[in-house]
């Protein structure tokens, strides 16, 4: 009741309400029914809302008797503005944003298996065992069955690298790149570990040319040319990015795609490799004219150039967008890689003024997809290719661009997935966006789902062989980590 009054309805902590929570246009309702009970109403039908419960659990669960005395409604400006002021902040919300953080603030109660004692920005980040974790295992016995956790904080991702194959690392799975899996292996034995290969539920790198591109009118309208993009797709050799980054292991991207589009052979063309056509749309396009350095020439007459900005917190990022700058370069255009670090990323996003981004999208079956898909219809402010029609599809028109043509077609049959209640209704209508989506070459997925490396210390137990490693499951989340163990001998 709190989460809802006091948070989701409050302007300052929350200017839209979530639109994950907003059926038919209206905001839920949520009423309490007594101690033990809540009630959720919605304008209608909402299919989702069982699977969203599970995946937005983060941002459900707060303690409002901790929380109330950071907050505007229960604690007089004068107390609220010093703290404000002493925690060198400029408002409450910011205030507020910090304390109701499980993983910056160590006194914030939680319902988790593990609670933060030391935060960053302290390089050694731990967590210790919650005494009042509400499960336990089949014997009885209470949850978790591990004390501590030790998380170190390092430069960059070949640093988690490397303390994986030194045998540093009880378990490791976030940021372990596939290049390296020989390594890891050969250093299994010396370094005390296995190495277990999970399934990615994620394509390989990803480009998102940016269709909502502020401060850049010329180029903004190339990006929303089709063909510009069937360009820049076409010219990227898959099978070369497959063998040199991923050992040959990735699958095609029809893979991770329904079975009844898979055989749609007009879908995958524009994901072939063929330089020739590629040239001959820019061509179409009239970007025939060219620089002094031999560069294709833009319609105002300045060089094409175009950079990747890509998220390097992740194996392959960097590797896969300098090779995308080469192939581009073939087409003509004057491309360039800029690394851009977790910390700045979100920020950089958000301005929507980068011309392309360079990361992953979760590619699962349309059932799970349904609850993120933001990677194929434009329905959160971290749509990659189009930041600006998230942006007002989730503040209700707002803020942002409203989309035309598909683009907003997607964001309709979201709407009527989000309310169907039957399953194979919902696989219908998250295929046909996954359809739009394909059709238009929103983004350009270089390399389908692929294996991923982890590193699991031999006494490091109940940890499973195989598994899906993906955001939307909140892996390892779902493989019970609780009941993971120390083996004593």
């Amino acid at each position: 009741v709190y989460w809802y009054e006091d948070m989701l309805l409050n302007k300052d902590l929350s200017p839209s309400f979530p639109s994950w929570l907003t059926v038919a246009g209206e905001p839920m309702k949520l009423e309490k029914v007594d101690d033990y009970t809540i009630r959720l109403s919605f304008a209608a039908p909402y299919g989702l809302l069982p699977q969203q419960m599970a995946f937005r659990s983060d941002g459900i669960f707060y303690p409002a008797h901790y929380l109330k005395q950071f907050h505007a409604k229960y604690v007089s400006k004068e107390e609220l503005d010093k703290m404000v002021q002493e925690a060198q902040l400029e408002s409450w919300d910011q205030l507020y944003g910090n304390k109701s953080d499980y993983l910056r603030n160590v006194d914030l109660p939680v319902i988790r298996p593990w609670k933060i004692v030391q935060a960053p920005p302290k390089t050694i980040v731990i967590f210790e065992r919650n005494p009042y974790y509400w499960k336990v295992d089949p014997d009885g016995n209470q949850l978790p069955y591990i004390d501590r956790q030790r998380y170190t904080l390092v430069e960059n991702v070949e640093l988690v690298n490397m303390k994986g194959v030194a045998g540093e690392v009880d378990m490791q799975m976030r940021h372990m790149a596939f290049s390296n899996y020989s390594l890891f292996k050969e250093n299994a034995d010396k370094g005390g570990y296995r190495v277990f290969l999970w399934q990615m539920g994620e394509t390989g790198i990803v480009l998102f040319p940016n269709l909502t591109l502020l401060k850049d009118d010329t180029l903004r309208e190339l990006m929303r040319d089709l063909r510009f993009r069937q360009a820049l797709s076409m010219a990227i050799d898959r099978d070369e990015i497959n063998e040199l980054n991923y050992n040959g292991m990735a699958s095609p991207i029809q893979d991770g795609f329904p079975e009844e589009l898979r055989g749609e052979e007009e879908l995958w063309a524009p994901f072939e490799y063929n330089l020739d056509k590629a040239n001959a749309l820019l061509d179409e396009i009239g970007l025939t004219e060219k620089s002094s350095a031999g560069y294709r020439l833009r319609p105002d007459g300045k060089e094409l150039s175009l950079t990747i900005e890509g998220l390097v917190a992740f194996p392959t990022v960097s590797d896969v967008c300098e090779l995308v700058v080469s192939y581009w370069k073939k087409l003509g255009i004057n491309a360039a890689f800029k690394p851009i670090t977790y910390d700045l990323w979100w920020d950089r996003i958000y301005t929507s003024e980068y011309q392309v981004a360079g990361y992953a999208q979760a590619n699962l079956s349309p059932v799970v997809q349904a609850i993120y898909a933001r990677a194929y219809a434009p329905i959160e402010h971290s749509t990659y290719w189009a930041p600006e029609w998230g942006n007002w599809y989730v503040t209700g028109g707002k803020a942002g661009e409203e989309p035309t043509g598909d683009a907003r077609e997607a964001q309709k049959i979201y709407d009527e997935l989000k309310m169907t209640t039957d399953a194979d209704k919902q696989v219908e209508l998250m295929t046909q966006i996954y359809r739009l989506y394909l059709k238009n070459v929103w983004s350009i997925i270089t390399v389908g789902r692929y294996p991923a490396p982890m590193i699991v210390k031999k006494n490091f137990r109940n940890v499973p062989e195989k598994g899906i490693n993906a955001w939307p499951l909140k892996s390892p989340g779902y493989t019970r980590p609780e009941q993971y163990f120390f083996k004593s001998s």
